[in-house]
């Protein structure tokens, strides 16, 4: 709407729609002209304009072309380099604002995931379908409350029917995800904020007029700018606490004595009168220099905190690592004493095998012995049996007698009694 009504400002025979504005010149140039003019200069250029106050610092009088991320406010160089926001965190307005697009896109395609196709906003209490589909509770519980008289019940999103009232799952991940979407959008009425003049669509509103009580978007910004000096504040469709309960003007001013926004009446003619006032930029500048100071104050502190925690966690770490040595030292030794001990067994079972070896060597011999007189015995003891049946005097006279051994001559009987030596 703005570029239609901005002409060259060079062109000055016929009205030539302007295609670019230039912030240091404050002109606006038509295609030919824009291509003279940089050949010759290099310039910020911007969208066709006639009001170039609010692009250019109001203290130094230059483009605005970098933005600080700690005050959110943008800023020309001299800002930056000798004003207050000195060393202050800063970047390129083009950078700082296409990162905003990209938030606010991402943002917006996160919301668009988390919103009930019913209602359309934000889910509350979800719950889900055998389906798989999510909805509010009370939105689906409606729906069936509605499909109950027909005796057919089916998904609002895919139209799957169910004989009987389906039974409602509730959804906790889903429900965590929207408290956790929520707890990262604190300005949840700014997205909600949209410009009171655009009627045909939804345009989010930039800033509020507090006089007016009216949202504006970048271009009726422009328009409202150009005709009155109102005072603005960021996007917000509650003007309540930005005015006086009492005399219903906007709140402009501070009282430092009884820590309250005043409106220029109640500095004037209410119970404030003659007390010590200032304005709110320059109260709350004050505070958040004091609250800067504060932080300046518990940063060494938290600092060496910090370094504490740090120092008792390398203790931790060095307790840690004697410990795991220890460990390691331990378990060596009682392997060297495991090994130690697997020999002296081995040894001794070698010993004990060795003796019995020796013993059953011996006892072998001997069963030997035993067997072969055991034998000469059954011979002498077969002989005599048939002497025994002999019925012819002469011939059992005439045989030689047989000395018979006593067993308890025989040396064998002596010994250890199969015992081995330990």
């Amino acid at each position: 709407m703005e570029k239609t009504r901005t002409f060259c400002s060079y062109c000055t025979k016929s009205p030539v729609p302007a295609v670019k504005s230039c912030l240091q010149c404050e002109n606006s140039l038509c295609e030919d002209h824009l291509t003279v003019h940089n050949r010759t200069m290099d310039h910020v250029l911007t969208e066709p304009t006639s009001s170039f106050g609010n692009k250019k610092c109001s203290i130094h009088k230059k483009v605005l072309e970098y933005y600080c991320s700690e005050d959110d406010t943008c800023l020309c160089v001299s800002c930056c380099l000798v004003g207050k926001h000195r060393g202050h965190q800063v970047e390129l307005l083009d950078e700082a604002s296409e990162k905003k697009k990209n938030t606010t896109m991402a943002s917006a395609e996160l919301r668009d995931e988390l919103n009930c196709s019913i209602c359309l906003s934000l889910y509350t209490d979800p719950v889900s379908l055998r389906c798989g589909h999510n909805f509010c509770r009370s939105c689906i519980v409606s729906v069936l409350d509605a499909q109950e008289a027909g005796g057919v019940y089916s998904c609002p999103d895919c139209r799957e029917e169910y004989p009987e009232r389906p039974a409602l799952e509730e959804n906790r991940k889903l429900c965590n995800i929207v408290e956790r979407f929520l707890s990262t959008q604190p300005d949840m009425e700014k997205t909600r904020t949209f410009c009171s003049y655009c009627t045909k669509s939804s345009v989010p509103a930039v800033k509020s007029c507090l006089q007016c009580e009216n949202s504006l978007c970048e271009d009726h910004l422009t328009v409202h700018n150009r005709t009155m000096d109102h005072v603005l504040s960021e996007p917000t469709s509650s003007f309540g606490n930005k005015k006086c309960s009492i005399h219903k003007k906007v709140l402009e001013y501070y009282c430092s004595e009884d820590n309250t926004c005043l409106c220029v009446s109640c500095c004037l003619v209410g119970k404030h009168r003659g007390h010590q006032v200032e304005l709110l930029d320059e109260a709350s500048e004050k505070k958040k220099k004091k609250l800067r100071k504060y932080l300046d104050e518990v940063n060494p502190q938290r600092a060496e905190i910090n370094a504490r925690i740090q120092s008792l966690h390398n203790q931790k770490g060095k307790i840690q690592e004697k410990a795991s040595e220890k460990r390691k030292n331990m378990n060596k030794l009682f392997m060297n004493i495991k090994e130690q001990l697997e020999i002296a067994e081995n040894k001794v079972l070698s010993e004990i095998s060795r003796q019995e070896i020796k013993m059953e060597s011996q006892i072998d011999d001997r069963i030997k012995k035993m067997e072969i007189k055991e034998d000469e015995l059954s011979r002498k003891m077969h002989h005599v049996e048939e002497m025994c049946r002999v019925t012819d005097p002469i011939r059992l006279l005439q045989e030689s007698d047989i000395t018979v051994c006593s067993p308890g001559d025989d040396e064998d009987t002596g010994g250890d009694g199969g015992q081995t030596n330990s």
